[in-house]
């Protein structure tokens, strides 16, 4: 295949890639949201008010890990389809492009969570001596 032939499905990619990408952070968005959401329905049941903080936590938490390890299943079928789509000219091309991609999807993917933790949740949930009241 000639490069001009190769260019549009590079570009075509590429997007592709930045769409994922944005899919990464809207399900980051997402399980804080649920966390939230969470977290305002069961402080305001008298039974579970008690251990709202902890239970929002830990099913946004798993919620978080499920919806990781799916996108990594999906992130590496599509890199490989991707690639392959790409048809490079070398063995060496592909591999080169199929590990960028790969490496590319898991930091997003795995990362994501641990950015929110290390620099929004503080903002979001309160510290220690200084939490937000959502209802009384």
């Amino acid at each position: 295949m000639s490069s001009r032939k190769r260019y549009p499905r590079y570009i075509t990619t590429f997007v592709s890639i930045l769409v994922i990408l944005a899919c990464v952070i809207i399900f980051a968005l997402a399980v804080i949201v649920y966390d939230l959401a969470v977290y305002l329905a069961l402080s305001n049941n008298p039974a579970t008010s008690m251990y709202a903080k902890w239970l929002s936590a830990i099913s946004a938490g798993v919620m978080s890990l499920t919806l990781i390890i799916i996108m990594s299943k999906y992130y590496t079928k599509y890199a490989i389809t991707m690639t392959e789509w790409e048809n490079h000219k070398t063995q060496f091309e592909y591999e080169n492009n199929l590990t960028i991609r790969r490496y590319i999807f898991e930091v997003f993917n795995f990362y994501s969570t641990l950015v929110y933790i290390g620099f929004f949740k503080g903002k979001i949930n309160g510290y220690p001596g200084n939490y937000p009241v959502f209802s009384e």
